[in-house]
């Protein structure tokens, strides 16, 4: 997802991390970022069924979104701070 790490508290599990990722509006360490993400596709696709949409393009649909969210995140609140958490 993203390249860049950050130090500061995970926003899932509450530990203390220095390889925090972001994502959506979160920090999130390795473990958490995959069940997070796991738990986003599931939605995705259970979404994109009730709409009438295909598993795949709501999934595609899902992962621009968070990579935008995401990098508006970075710009605009963590890249603002040295240390979060």
């Amino acid at each position: 997802m993203a390249s860049k790490r950050y130090s500061g508290i995970c926003s899932g599990c509450g530990k203390k991390s220095d390889k925090l990722t972001p994502y959506l509006g979160m920090l999130l360490c390795e473990e958490c970022l995959k069940e997070v993400e796991e738990l986003g596709i599931k939605l995705a696709k259970a979404i994109g069924k009730v709409f009438g949409v295909e598993e795949e393009r709501a999934v595609e649909i899902y992962r621009e979104s968070v990579k935008e969210v995401t990098k508006l995140y970075e710009k605009y609140i963590v890249d603002e701070k040295k240390d979060v958490g």
